[in-house]
């Protein structure tokens, strides 16, 4: 039998020279620093309030309010391209202002956007799985049932049908009005966050039928975590992992397998703050981490990186838009 989200089939096995993958993982997870003391959290509070006066927002065009949400910057202007999962990180941290940028990027069809900028835009890069993740992490932060359901209605309004050997024809739907690229199928991982956010709104009657159980339609996604969490490139795809165990453990829900695909990430890159969080929590390491490498430097700073996504020989710390600083921060102190 295959470890993996699809039926019994085909089994690949993947080794390093030295050893089997599953040694290499084993041997990651337990090359993770060790939790140490709980964090000293002075000056912290005061540098998210100076962190919050400078960190880049994009005013949206037209907004008679003057509304202007987190974002990057980029040279002459902003990039606000993958603002929704950062949002929705920041809203899960406790920050309101990423709540409010989630909200804002749906539109009233139903469809959610990679910003408020961007919603009904002519685009055909509109979302992605990627950008799910900011929702799931708005929805485990404020409970907008409403919000939910109009973005089930709209999903289950659209699909087409697949191929699949096992029933003749499927059903893939698609969160986007025009998505010639595919970016916006859901697939298992989004099924296992809709399902359970539906159930706890109370709006599970707005999910497909054949997509309530997604499990058995696609396999179990989090039993993949702690092999996506060693075999995933270090950069954004980790990240990724480490934005699936973060939603989970903001939500209370405990499993063996979040904390393997935890220690195992934070083994990887011991030096980012996210990933060692991930593993110890609160910690005295996760506070040192967060003031090293959260420095506010106008002169230098180009404010275009949200840094726990890049890899330390990156050294994006050096560029943080800001936003991603405080949101470790909204962790340690909430």
């Amino acid at each position: 039998m295959c470890e993996a989200p699809f039926p019994a089939g085909i089994c690949i096995k993947v080794s390093w020279r030295q050893r089997s993958l599953a040694e290499h993982r084993n041997l990651v997870r337990t090359s993770a620093p060790q939790g140490t003391i709980p964090p000293d959290l002075t000056g912290l509070a005061e540098l998210r309030d100076e962190l919050r006066k400078v960190s880049p927002r994009m005013p949206v065009a037209g907004d008679t309010n003057g509304y202007a949400f987190p974002a990057k910057r980029h040279p002459g202007g902003y990039d606000d391209g993958d603002m929704s999962i950062f949002g929705g990180l920041l809203c899960l941290s406790g920050e309101a202002e990423g709540c409010e940028l989630v909200r804002r990027a749906q539109s009233r069809n139903g469809q959610f956007w990679r910003s408020p900028a961007r919603a009904d835009s002519k685009t055909d890069d509109q979302f992605s799985g990627d950008q799910f993740k900011g929702l799931a992490a708005y929805w485990a932060g404020t409970g907008d049932s409403d919000s939910l359901e109009k973005y089930l209605d709209s999903v289950s309004a659209k699909w087409t049908p697949y191929p699949s050997k096992a029933t003749n024809i499927v059903k893939m739907y698609n969160g986007c009005t025009d998505d010639p690229g595919g970016k916006c199928n859901i697939i298992d991982e989004e099924w296992r966050w809709l399902n359970i956010f539906a159930a706890k709104l109370g709006v599970d009657a707005h999910v497909p039928t054949d997509a309530k159980d997604y499990a058995a339609k696609f396999g179990d996604p989090v039993g993949m975590l702690p092999w996506k969490a060693i075999i995933n490139k270090l950069g954004y795809r980790s990240h990724l992992v480490g934005v699936e165990i973060y939603i989970s453990k903001k939500l209370g829900i405990a499993d063996p397998r979040l904390d393997a695909a935890a220690e195992i990430l934070a083994g990887r890159q011991p030096d980012n703050p996210f990933f060692l969080y991930l593993a110890r929590g609160k910690d005295a390491r996760v506070a040192d981490l967060v003031r090293k490498k959260c420095v506010i430097d106008p002169a230098k700073q180009k404010w275009t990186q949200w840094s726990w996504e890049r890899t330390e020989s990156d050294h994006a710390w050096m560029d943080s838009m800001g936003w991603d600083c405080i949101f470790m921060i909204n962790n340690l102190l909430n």
